[in-house]
């Protein structure tokens, strides 16, 4: 079906009443100077699936949700954009949002200059963000401020999806900030997303306290995070907890299930099942409960551990996983990220460091 905005604005004089009904039905709004849409334009709508903002030409994409919009789409929305133009920006507000919500953003035109600025925000369900551009052209800026993507899933078991090229040095404006939000979050980073030497051309990864699980099906899974040296002389993604100190040392020595003793280096803990530590016991499923426990049991408040894990199970180490302890030392506010296919050296809270292998905390 497709309208436009003023056919759907509820002003008492374009006033219909529009009713996907039964399968899957797409709901096109076809404006080409740009959409801007309220939670008032889905006030005559029910059993739509899908939102496509076709031809937004040179125009920004608005688009904020409420009440109506979740009646309207009552079992779910999947949106896309429509190809985004050039200095042109993304905002979505879905904070009131109960529904599960797919959101694909056609950004292949943008070039992720300062003009560009995009922000979305989802609400309580499971949903699917992907912000997607072209590698060869969105690369940001040299000595000045950038584009800014900033996006935030907030509850449930959320997918995020992004890409960009390799950023050039700005001086401003931090490039993406992700936010998965309380839930088990998947967040993708495309393979070719590079950073560069200025710490606001990385990737920001936000957690709050207890955002991230402490257990396997609990605890966010960042992919492709980049850690120092991927590149030359390039930047670390950046690991944003609530208050933190990299471990240097242990406040305590308490045993915790099978993890009697530990070894620290650079922020990275390696764990013995002996009394006394002589050898790194490879970490996996199956220990890693009294790793966490031995960790909450030890470390101060709000500082944070790397360990290397094993996340297949094969007994080699492809992942490396972060905790962070909790203000009110108890599992409720801790975190536990997975860092798929990384395998750090140092956790690093100089976030301007370019040593290999350091994975930059905040």
């Amino acid at each position: 079906m497709i309208t436009t905005i003023a056919i759907l604005a509820a002003d008492g004089v374009t006033d219909g009443t529009m009713n996907g009904g039964d399968g899957t039905d797409t709901l096109v709004v076809s404006d080409t100077t740009g959409v801007t849409l309220t939670d008032n334009h889905f006030t005559k709508l029910s059993n739509f699936e899908a939102l496509a903002l076709t031809a937004t030409g040179a125009g920004d994409v608005s688009v904020t949700v409420g009440g109506t919009f979740n009646a309207a789409f009552a079992s779910g929305a999947t949106i896309t954009t429509g190809t985004l133009a050039a200095a042109r920006d993304v905002t979505f507000v879905g904070g009131l949002s109960s529904v599960a919500i797919t959101l694909t953003v056609d950004g292949t035109l943008l070039v992720g200059t300062a003009a560009e600025t995009h922000t979305i925000t989802t609400g309580a369900a499971a949903d699917t963000v992907t912000f997607n551009t072209t590698a060869a052209t969105f690369v940001g800026v040299t000595a000045a401020g950038q584009g800014t993507v900033v996006i935030d899933t907030r509850a449930g078991d959320d997918i995020i999806t992004f890409n960009y090229g390799q950023l050039l040095d700005s001086n401003a404006g931090q490039a993406f900030s992700i936010t998965g939000g309380t839930g088990a979050d998947t967040i993708t980073k495309g393979t070719g997303s590079l950073n560069s030497t200025t710490v606001t051309s990385t990737t920001v990864f936000n957690m709050a306290a207890g955002d991230s699980g402490t257990t396997i099906a609990t605890a966010d899974r960042i992919v492709n995070f980049n850690m120092a040296g991927v590149a030359a002389n390039t930047l670390s993604d950046v690991l944003n907890f609530e208050g933190t100190a990299v471990v240097t040392g242990f406040t305590s020595s308490i045993d915790f299930g099978t993890i009697l003793a530990h070894s620290v280096t650079g922020g990275i803990v390696t764990f013995d099942t002996a009394a006394t530590f002589a050898a790194a016991k490879v970490i996996n499923a199956t220990n890693l409960a009294d790793v966490v426990g031995y960790l909450n049991a030890n470390l101060g408040v709000n500082q944070t551990a790397g360990f290397l894990y094993d996340s297949n199970g094969d007994g080699a180490n492809d992942a490396t996983m972060v905790f962070h302890q909790g203000s009110n030392l108890t599992t409720v506010a801790d975190d536990l990220v997975q860092l798929t296919g990384v395998t750090g050296l140092t956790l690093n809270a100089v976030l301007a460091t370019v040593t290999a292998g350091a994975i930059a905390i905040a």
